[in-house]
């Protein structure tokens, strides 16, 4: 079966829509079920997970949204301005919880297909980070990307929001 058969999101004008449903798992048992997967984890990453800012829901479906970087210009990718197009969109922040539910939704390939190499979950900072799950060569990781001022993203990242 061809990757365009099996698709669960679909890409027009740089902006990936799909959904993710969540299911009350808290941060330490993603990280045990991350673990298991041969999913790698950042120590940052582990420490978003572990805090108790990280608030699992149940049940709830995120229909969301991921703007593409090409939709900015390189001195444009800083939180500031891509939270602002965001807003413009009429997006929201989504829970951290969505990073876990991409890592365990899509492959490597499903987030190279998309045209991406990181995506970065724009929700509310933990400890000054965003979850974001990318794609390496060394297999699937998820990650935390500083949100700082001085913070600056790749022509290649993604920035999910939801609606």
């Amino acid at each position: 079966m061809s990757s365009q058969a099996v698709r669960q999101w679909t890409d027009k004008d740089g902006v990936i829509s799909l959904e993710v449903t969540s299911d009350s798992t808290i941060g330490r048992e993603w990280i045990a079920y991350m673990e298991k997967k041969g999913i790698k984890l950042a120590k940052p990453a582990k420490d978003v997970l572990r805090s108790p800012q990280f608030k699992p829901t149940n049940g709830v479906t995120s229909r969301v949204k991921i703007l593409k970087a090409e939709l900015f210009s390189r001195n444009d990718l800083i939180a500031e301005v891509i939270r602002a197009e965001a807003e413009k969109r009429k997006l929201k922040k989504p829970n951290a919880e969505i990073a876990c539910l991409f890592r365990k939704k899509f492959t490597n390939e499903e987030i190279e297909a998309m045209g991406l190499c990181d995506i970065i979950v724009m929700h509310e900072p933990i400890s000054s980070n965003l979850l974001s799950v990318f794609r390496h060569p060394t297999g699937p990781w998820m990650g935390a990307s500083y949100d700082g001022p001085d913070c600056t993203f790749y022509p290649e990242d993604g920035f999910a929001f939801v609606e």
